[in-house]
């Protein structure tokens, strides 16, 4: 998103990561070079309650900390037997926001085509599973009631303004299995930022905040970055003892009763274990698979690239497919990884795999290495195709 890789810039990546990642609130200018990336947005969440195939749970209904039943705002839809009690009426949503509640739309890299681009580019910078959810609120009312939340995220405010409070935080960073349990006590609010149209502001987690839409309605994104701890990685890395037998023994019930006896202590041989074994980078490797794997699929047209494949006409030119991937080569194979499926070929294909990664715009057979010969690269781009890696590219009208 466009927004804040340019707050990130108008801060400085350093200084955001020293002085106020996990720390701190801050505030970035409205970017000129995010503006028509934001009015296409607005767009897109209009069009988008224009709908009339929403489902829970991509909506909900907020004021003043109450949340709406979902029964209030859902009807139920049959089609034949089938019959779904979740499908969103669109007039009771839209009433309810003029009686004063908060629309929120949630996952909107999914209801969103064109979002989901934009989240992938930012799960990629954060190393991060990254959220998006928008927050409509007429004028002069608030949704939710002072609280902090359990990751950090960016609001970037499309329309109007919000007055946002700040008041002490917690004093733990949150783990994302935490919950707020302790009642709100009103207290005067250290911090007042009002956030207008293009501004883009950072909340850590565990920073006490509220929100209120001034005179007019406001509309705003908030990106959440789910980011790992290093409590995350450490269980992440301790999947690996599974394998040791010596761990699968349960411990007599008597240990827990035995004082501590030092280097004599009768748990040290299953702590060396563990210390022996503990390795860290296993951790981080396996959070960075699980962001991987929960990538938006942001591909398209595969239903019209099957068709024409389906005619054996010859295919003048491709492109790649809007989607993360890995191209890994192994000693015997090489392996591509890409919108949660793996695709393995011979290790000379590297090269061409590589160079056909390479391309930014659209290109042909010709545009490959002369390494294989015509026939063993139109299968190879072939199966790429049917395997919705590549696209057939297509002139526009």
């Amino acid at each position: 998103m466009l927004a804040i890789q340019s707050a990130l810039s108008a801060i400085g990546v350093a200084a955001f990561y020293e002085n106020f990642w996990d720390k701190e609130v801050v505030v970035a200018p409205r970017s000129e070079a995010a503006s028509q990336e934001l009015g296409d947005l607005m767009e897109a969440v209009s069009s988008f309650l224009d709908r009339t195939d929403i489902r829970l749970p991509d909506v909900r209904l907020v004021q003043d900390g109450r949340e709406f039943p979902f029964g209030s705002y859902t009807r139920e839809r049959r089609v034949g037997s089938y019959v779904s009690h979740d499908w969103v009426d669109n007039e009771r949503v839209f009433q309810a926001y003029r009686e004063g509640a908060t629309i929120v739309l949630q996952v909107l890299q999914h209801s969103l085509p064109s979002f989901g681009t934009s989240i992938n580019s930012l799960e990629l910078l954060f190393g991060c599973s990254v959220n998006a959810t928008c927050f409509i609120t007429p004028p002069g009312s608030q949704g939710f009631s002072p609280h902090y939340d359990t990751y950090s995220s960016f609001a970037v405010q499309l329309i109007g303004e919000k007055k946002w409070s700040f008041y002490d935080s917690a004093l733990l960073l949150p783990l994302s299995e935490d919950q707020l349990e302790e009642e709100w006590k009103s207290v005067k609010p250290t911090k007042e930022i009002v956030l207008r149209p293009g501004e883009v502001l950072y909340v850590p987690r565990r920073q006490y905040h509220s929100a209120l839409a001034t005179e007019a309605a406001s509309v705003h994104m908030s990106i959440a970055l789910l980011s790992a701890d290093w409590l995350d990685i450490m269980r992440a890395s301790l999947t690996n003892l599974d394998r040791n037998p010596r761990l699968r023994v349960s411990p007599p019930p008597n240990l827990r009763d035995l004082p501590s006896l030092g280097d004599e202590r009768p748990t040290l041989e299953i702590e060396r274990i563990v210390s022996d074994q503990l390795d860290l980078s296993d951790g981080l490797r396996s959070t960075s698979d699980d962001v991987f794997a929960h990538h938006v699929d942001t591909r398209s047209g595969r239903l019209l690239d099957l068709i024409e494949l389906s005619r054996n006409d010859a295919v003048e030119s491709y492109q790649l497919q809007p989607v993360p991937y890995r191209l890994i080569l192994r000693d015997e194979y090489t392996l591509l990884q890409f919108a949660n499926k793996e695709l393995k070929f011979p290790s000379h294909i590297y090269p061409v795999l590589t160079a056909i990664c390479s391309f930014d715009s659209s290109f042909s057979v010709n545009s490959l290495p002369d390494t294989h010969d015509e026939d063993s690269l139109l299968l190879l781009l072939r199966t790429l195709t049917e395997e919705g890696f590549l696209r057939i590219a297509r002139i526009r009208a």
